[in-house]
């Protein structure tokens, strides 16, 4: 995959949207994506605003988002535990679903 940034020739209207999109590259490039990007004079946002590209280290990246094979059996232990159909008995309302 190439990632190609060309100029628009002023502020990017965001109007409503938002959102992040992250591109995974080895670890080591990330020092030489950031040094061109200050030498562009381009803004590296910290703390995010909510509308940003964002380099990751592969390597991590690859490790954090790994399927837990437990997530469904803990989702459904949650949602047996869960006590909020009681509330809405008690409050006179009925429980919304899905």
């Amino acid at each position: 995959c190439k990632l190609e940034l060309q100029d628009i020739g002023g502020p990017v209207d965001h109007g409503t949207a938002f959102g992040r999109i992250a591109f995974a590259c080895p670890k080591d490039e990330l020092p030489n994506i950031e040094a061109k990007m200050k030498k562009e004079n381009q803004k590296i946002l910290t703390p995010l605003d909510g509308h940003e590209i964002c380099f990751v280290g592969d390597e991590a990246f690859q490790e954090l988002s790994q399927t837990d094979p437990t997530a469904d059996k803990l989702l459904n232990d949650a949602m047996d535990a869960d006590k909020s159909a009681e509330w809405f008995a008690k409050h006179s309302r009925q429980k919304p679903s899905a």
